[in-house]
């Protein structure tokens, strides 16, 4: 069983294309599960199960609940993804190979497109919903700097998936922007505090808050 697990806010056009090229490549994903924290998405295909959600959960969280809504293998991509012909193939491959993080990283970044096996989130935990609280921020490179130093690492499976690209920003007025650098700017402290560097000049070995 293949599931596409994908996060949206409103962006429901591309979450549209998105959904419609999983279903239509070499090896088609099986079912559909959306967190939608817009709460104002359906779709018709029975294949296609909506979660909706009463506020905005975050991309961590929301990632969090995917993970535990689903079984493997799952796939989770961000809402403005296009999958090519053979994007689900490759991935599926690497983890039919053993892999417990497979990511397609050709054309976007990592964790735009990826999959964790059970196996792996039961020793690494969920992802950090407190870096950055209902938005969008840092909660990826806290998931990859811990596999670094638990030792674990994220498979490249050659895969290359498209980034149509989300509307979010350039949608923003002046006073949303000035919100979004401010959520942005806390991201980025939360993130120091805990591992005491940015991403890359990360300078702890164990969170700060544990």
């Amino acid at each position: 069983m293949i599931t596409l697990c994908v996060p949206t806010l409103s962006q429901y056009s591309n979450l549209d294309k998105c959904i419609a090229s999983a279903f239509s490549g070499n090896v088609p994903v099986d079912k559909v599960l959306i967190v939608d924290n817009g709460g104002k998405y359906s779709h018709l295909d029975s294949r296609v199960t909506v979660l909706k959600q009463p506020f905005n959960q975050g991309v961590a969280a929301s990632w969090n609940i995917l993970v535990r809504s689903s079984e493997e293998y799952r796939i989770i991509a961000n809402d403005d993804v296009v999958f090519k012909s053979d994007t689900i193939q490759k991935m599926v491959e690497g983890l039919e190979q053993g892999n417990k993080f497979v990511w397609a990283i050709r054309g976007i970044n990592g964790f735009s497109c990826f999959s964790i096996q059970d196996s792996l989130y039961n020793i690494m935990g969920p992802f950090d919903e407190e870096i950055s609280p209902r938005y969008a921020y840092f909660e990826d490179n806290d998931y990859h700097y811990r596999m670094r130093l638990n030792g674990e690492d994220a498979f490249d499976s050659g895969a290359e998936a498209i980034h149509i690209g989300s509307a979010t920003l350039k949608a923003m007025d002046s006073e949303q922007m000035k919100q979004h650098h401010t959520r942005f700017g806390t991201a980025q402290q939360n993130y120091i505090k805990k591992w005491g560097g940015l991403p890359g000049k990360e300078i702890f070995v164990t969170p700060f808050n544990q």
